[in-house]
């Protein structure tokens, strides 16, 4: 038994207002789709954050229905379970849930567990911290139902594991339920695998497909596993996408001129035309002019983030980064939000509800959001 473990899509994301990055999006998925139809992969699990928004664009709908539906022609079943970017705190259904009803693909984040021949699947939506000792009973009643099965199972999660990742965590491996085969994970958009004494099998995280917004320009490589259960222990191979290239470099200020004219040939000789973060160092660094003089690299890229890093004055004095824009408005704004209300639920509601519906003037349903999440609130506190 084989199957793809895909994670964090994000449809319908775009970066830098250039239309290429949100096609960037559709294609990695594409091409993971297209692999997997190729190697003949069993089923496949997508682990949450499918699109970018709780409420997307028509072309992000109908991109992830087609994706799906070729996997659903290929004769392979495809089970997934809701980020907190698929779910809105309005009191709404999730737009993923047509696909469910199209019978195009599963739903499983309910913890109601289902069957793919021989193998268990059982499926968790993102909860919040404070709402994880809330489904305490529901993720034992998870661990007893892989303990009680015959074959290998799988648990599908879109949850941040604090040993994989201290800050994004949420749960700790040993509050995830015991006897699975393999956790299935999604959230963290790095590569992860990691295994745990009390645990059936690996975690493993495949990381986004493409590139996000909240990452940065950075060379990370992104891809998906394709899981073979037919062992005795869970095989997991990663398969890298050929997503966009993302290129950090570096030049001296003095030298700035010959440096970009390597930088421009290098960049101009890639099939896909990258996402280019320049730093340009030195003691007295006028960026307008370095953004003047790089115009070759922008013109070979499909974006360029220009820095300049003044050059430390001694051992005491750390250099300092200076640049003209952020890299991403998108990204800015979520770390000001979070620097403000700190990384948890309530930036989550600020970002992922609120903003959507101030941004399109309607504030009744944006104050019904506010007070639903003061009644849970008051409600906790109450226990």
């Amino acid at each position: 038994m084989r199957f793809s473990h895909i994670s964090d899509t994000h449809l319908g994301q775009t970066q830098y207002g250039r239309p290429e990055r949100e096609d960037d999006m559709y294609a990695a998925l594409d091409e993971a789709v297209d692999i997997s139809i190729r190697d003949r992969v069993d089923f496949a699990v997508l682990a949450g954050d499918l699109f970018d928004k709780p409420v997307p664009g028509g072309r992000a709908i109908v991109s992830l229905g087609d994706s799906l539906k070729r996997l659903k022609d290929a004769g392979i079943e495809a089970y997934f379970v809701l980020g907190e970017h698929d779910i809105s705190r309005i009191r709404a259904t999730p737009v993923a849930y047509v696909y469910h009803n199209l019978e195009v693909g599963r739903y499983i984040g309910d913890a109601n567990p289902v069957k793919h021949g021989g193998t268990l699947l059982v499926g968790f939506d993102k909860m919040r911290r404070d709402e994880i000792p809330d489904h305490a009973g529901r993720l034992a009643a998870a661990g007893e139902a892989a303990r009680a099965h015959a074959g290998k199972s799988v648990l599908v999660m879109h949850q941040g594991v604090i040993e994989a990742n201290k800050f994004a965590g949420e749960i700790a491996a040993s509050e995830l339920p015991q006897s699975f085969s393999y956790y299935a994970m999604g959230h963290l958009h790095d590569r992860y695998e990691g295994t745990f004494d009390r645990l059936g099998g690996p975690v493993a995280y495949p990381g986004s497909t493409e590139v996000t917004s909240v990452e940065g320009i950075r060379g990370a490589k992104k891809g998906f596993y394709e899981v073979d259960l037919s062992g005795e222990a869970a095989s997991m191979e990663w398969v890298q996408l050929d997503t966009r290239p993302h290129l950090e470099f570096e030049a001296e200020y003095d030298g700035l001129d010959s440096r970009v004219g390597e930088i421009a040939a290098e960049v101009a000789a890639l099939k896909k035309r990258p996402v280019v973060r320049l730093a340009v160092s030195g003691p007295r660094v006028d960026l307008a002019g370095v953004e003047e003089r790089a115009a070759r690299i922008r013109d070979a890229a499909l974006w360029l983030q220009v820095e300049a890093v003044r050059a430390a004055g001694g051992e005491d004095e750390p250099g300092e980064v200076l640049s003209e824009r952020p890299e991403h408005v998108d990204a800015e704004r979520e770390r000001l939000v979070k620097k403000a209300l700190g990384d948890g639920s309530l930036s989550d509601l600020a970002l992922d509800s609120l903003l959507p519906l101030l941004s399109a003037g309607r504030m009744e349903e944006a104050i019904r959001v506010v007070l639903d999440d003061y009644d849970r609130f008051r409600r906790e506190r109450a226990r």
